[in-house]
């Protein structure tokens, strides 16, 4: 939610994400695992009404390096 440093765009953060069998979704919902957040937006009180993890950028890409060994 917000922009990120790391990821131009939501096309080059599906690019890293896809080999991790992780997807990019638009809307907070259900299914969601994380939402990684650069800015306090609507999107942190939904997903913290639907118990969902909210990450920062830097963790994501923690996450990524970690899965990558």
């Amino acid at each position: 939610s917000g922009r990120l440093a790391t990821f131009t765009n939501h096309d080059h953060l599906n690019i890293v994400l896809a080999p991790h069998g992780a997807l990019l979704r638009e809307t907070v919902t259900t299914g969601v695992d994380y939402l990684v957040s650069a800015e306090d937006t609507g999107k942190i009180a939904r997903a913290e009404q639907l118990g969902i993890e909210i990450i920062t950028e830097e963790e994501l890409n923690r996450m990524l390096l970690a899965q990558e060994g």
